[in-house]
């Protein structure tokens, strides 16, 4: 299924790192979650973009974090381990957003 405008202006602010953009977009109620046909979602195009301030954003509205490799490309690459290192520092900051989510995410990197 193609994407609304909105999910489409969701996945543009995240490639170009736009943070405001994001959080007005998730305050509308866009989908933090949507997929797009390449199988692309707004968290990993932050993290494709090294958009690491979107990324949180991304993480504190609930983007689901991958078990595992995507694709066998970003989720294994420099990339993820500079988001990591960044939601790591972020931590004791950002409480009060998913914890179960902060936990995956750096689980599944090996932390």
């Amino acid at each position: 299924m193609p994407l609304t405008t909105a999910e489409e202006a969701l996945m543009l602010a995240c490639v170009n790192g736009n943070v405001n953009e994001v959080e007005r977009l998730l305050n509308d109620d866009v989908n933090v979650n949507v997929v797009d046909m390449m199988e692309r979602t707004p968290l990993y195009q932050a993290i494709c973009y090294s958009n690491t301030a979107v990324a949180v954003e991304l993480l504190k509205a609930g983007a689901e974090i991958p078990a595992g490799p995507y694709n066998g490309t970003i989720y294994t690459s420099d990339r993820y381990q500079t988001l990591c290192d960044a939601v790591k520092d972020c931590i004791v900051e950002q409480t009060e957003w998913g914890k179960a989510s902060v936990y995956a995410f750096l689980s599944c990197n090996g932390a």
